[in-house]
């Protein structure tokens, strides 16, 4: 295979099985180990910011990206408009105390909101029409019956166990050579 342009350390999402990645040029972000004497220019890359290393012998042994089952973010670096990270203190360094830089998680969370619903009382029950007294749930309680009344109510438990966008799998892959 040619040289691709791609610099050694750049992942990418791969659609197929990890049984036909037959080639030395790219791994499955999984976390495995791997020797610096085999991968130098990828020790340099990544270092120990991806998990722990070894020193054997004369070697190093270190870990490549786990990157199963997590969505990726930019870096937040000195960022500091609406875009920026705003938990950026709350993310987890793999390896020192590295925040701010690649290797680090951030686990899931639901920012703070509130929902609307529906509440007919008795000074607009005629006006509220055919429902019971709690009816659909809204995020914009303008844009819904204004002679209803409507409360904010805290959001309860969900039966789910992540807020996620929709989404589809993919292996990450990391180029480790170049030949």
């Amino acid at each position: 295979m040619a040289k691709d342009n791609l610099p050694i350390g750049t992942i990418m999402p791969y659609a197929g099985e990890t049984v036909s990645l037959n080639n030395n040029n790219w791994k499955i972000c999984d976390g495995d180990s791997v020797y610096k004497s085999h991968y130098p220019i990828l020790w340099s890359v990544l270092g120990n910011r991806w998990g722990k290393h070894e020193v054997i012998g004369a070697d190093v042994k270190f870990s490549l990206p786990d990157l199963r089952g997590v969505f990726l973010r930019g870096v937040n670096a000195d960022r500091t408009d609406k875009f920026k990270d705003p938990d950026v203190e709350l993310r987890t360094a793999v390896t020192d105390d590295k925040r701010n830089e690649t290797g680090s998680f951030q686990l899931s969370d639901v920012g703070q909101h509130q929902h609307y619903i529906n509440q007919t009382t008795e000074a607009n029950k005629d006006e509220a029409g055919p429902r019971d007294n709690v009816g659909p749930i809204t995020h914009d309680p303008a844009a819904i019956y204004k002679s209803v009344s409507l409360l904010p109510v805290p959001t309860e438990q969900n039966p789910h166990n992540e807020t996620r966008p929709s989404n589809a799998y993919v292996h990450y892959i990391i180029k480790v050579k170049d030949e």
